[in-house]
């Protein structure tokens, strides 16, 4: 897997969205420069880490152990985790054994390197492929915060539905 894909993947996992092209150029140049450990620490406290995928951006809540691994199941593969998987990987985030972009990791490779039919490898290379495509064709477009937020707020998802 190239670099570029893998950061593009990390984004679908951990940030619930397609990469931006200056973010993805960014990741890319760092996983290329520094390998995937170092990365991983820097991507997962990143500003918009810390801001949108540790707490709630409607309510500012911090995310329960249980919602991460909730929401990173809903990201990759749009279903809710089974049960075991939930618990384990809840557990090593209350233990501390485990950083949620290291789970985010490990799901997404188990199903990808997992051999034979794999209904959630299907689902990620599907939503991968959207999020490429929508990178490749974003052009220069940067949104603020506000317009972020905007997306999360009741009025901006009401407005996605017209």
């Amino acid at each position: 897997m190239s670099m570029q894909a893998l950061a593009q993947k990390f984004y679908i996992g951990f940030y619930g969205r397609p990469a931006d092209p200056a973010g993805l150029d960014y990741w890319t140049e760092r996983l290329e420069n520094e390998g995937v450990t170092k990365v991983l620490d820097a991507f997962a406290n990143s500003p918009e880490g810390n801001a949108f995928v540790y707490k709630n951006p409607l309510t500012g809540d911090d995310y329960s152990y249980s919602e991460l691994v909730e929401n990173i199941y809903q990201n990759l593969f749009g279903r809710e985790p089974d049960p075991a998987g939930h618990d384990f990987y809840v557990g090593k985030l209350e233990s501390g054994e485990m950083s949620l972009v290291t789970i985010v990791n490990n799901i997404m490779r188990g199903a990808l390197d997992d051999v034979g039919p794999n209904p959630d490898r299907d689902v990620l290379m599907d939503k991968y492929d959207v999020a490429s495509h929508f990178t490749q064709n974003l052009g220069d477009r940067i949104y603020s915060d506000d317009q972020i937020l905007d997306f999360y707020s009741e009025s901006g998802r009401q407005n996605l539905q017209r």
